[in-house]
């Protein structure tokens, strides 16, 4: 995709990749009569209203990384869209990138965002003995072209007591052998048995317990990808799309439109959605609650001028956001601004 592996002048070298993708319940997706998700785009189906679990990206590095993935590969106008209708479908928001994979292995939720391998070990810690990563109650997917994939990251610290053994171990870490622990069954189980052999005539894999990682070689996906627990090739799902530097936002808009007044967003979603499903609903009065709910506040600027919020306006807002005391008073009237929309479009859905 478009992040670095490595850095250039080798101050970080990349181990192995991350991904931000979708983990779901396939027992509950069926219930709500939902075909499994594979686009961050299917989460925003009204028939998941409630049923969303996500972290709150003001406290979640993770989440944040998602959110913008989402938002730079789906543009400016559709990247929000997603992200508001997620939001209304949610069940709650935590402070914590790792409870919504255990919430959705429980039941508590259908789906939500979650790096790979906090959705695929989840997957492996209640899979019933022969279940596969295609048949365990959940499951784990990137959406293809749309998910931002990162290298993890090892490094020598300076002054340490053993920088020759330092050395030799990420030597290790980017060695056939190393890489093949990230990924490849364990070797005591029946399907680890059939793994191949190394360079030191012992067959490759962990001994016991499936890491359910990414390795970062590209050899190990044209080499050894029948091997793997995954058959999930990141290099040919990775986004191409430069994040667009709208990440600073997401934060600020998300907790006003959503986040601190989630109960009042979940109302007008369910109005909405009971409007669009009414062919005897007044269209005029129905797209005023479309307007409405996605409307977007205007930034009163530290000179005094008006900005509305685009995408051409975005750096020029965020860095007022800046400025001394603008933040806790932009962030009221963004937050009264939404409120006073969905209090709007809740009356109008009575109007009928």
């Amino acid at each position: 995709g478009t992040q670095p592996l490595y850095d250039p002048d080798q101050y970080w070298t990349g181990v192995a990749l991350s991904a931000f993708g979708i983990v779901y319940n396939r027992d509950v997706v069926k219930q709500l009569g939902l075909p499994e998700p594979r686009t961050f785009d299917d989460l925003t189906d009204a028939r998941y209203g409630g049923w969303i679990a996500l972290a709150d990206p003001r406290q979640s590095g993770s989440i944040a990384t998602s959110l913008d993935s989402i938002l730079s590969n789906a543009g400016w106008e559709h990247g929000w869209r997603i992200l508001r209708e997620m939001c209304a479908n949610t069940r709650y928001f935590t402070n914590a990138s790792t409870k919504p994979p255990i919430d959705v292995s429980a039941g508590e939720a259908a789906a939500g965002l979650a790096i790979d391998f906090y959705g695929r070990g989840q997957s492996q810690a209640v899979a019933l003995p022969g279940e596969t990563p295609q048949t365990s109650r959940v499951g784990y997917v990137d959406p293809v072209g749309s998910v931002y994939i990162d290298a993890d990251p090892v490094s020598i610290l300076r002054g340490g007591p053993h920088p020759e053994l330092a050395k030799r171990f990420i030597e290790f870490c980017l060695t056939e052998e190393g890489q093949a622990l990230w990924q490849f069954h364990a070797r005591d189980s029946a399907a680890g048995r059939d793994n191949p052999v190394g360079a030191d005539g012992d067959r490759m894999g962990p001994r016991e317990y499936e890491l359910r990682r990414a390795p970062i070689r590209r050899v190990m996906y044209q080499e050894y990808l029948r091997y793997f627990v995954d058959q999930s090739d990141p290099f040919s799902l990775a986004s191409e799309v430069a994040p667009k530097g709208w990440r600073s936002a997401i934060g600020v808009m998300m907790g006003a439109f959503s986040i601190d007044i989630a109960d009042e967003q979940r109302s007008a979603w369910r109005a909405l959605n009971r409007a669009r499903q009414d062919p005897a609903f007044p269209k005029n009065t129905l797209a005023e609650m479309e307007r409405l709910f996605y409307a977007w506040p205007e930034t009163r600027m530290p000179d005094g001028t008006v900005l509305p919020f685009t995408a051409e306006n975005c750096k020029a807002i965020m860095a007022a956001w800046k400025k001394p005391g603008m933040m806790p008073e932009t962030k009221i009237a963004y937050t009264r601004f939404f409120s006073s929309n969905y209090s709007k479009i809740v009356e109008l859905s009575k109007g009928r």
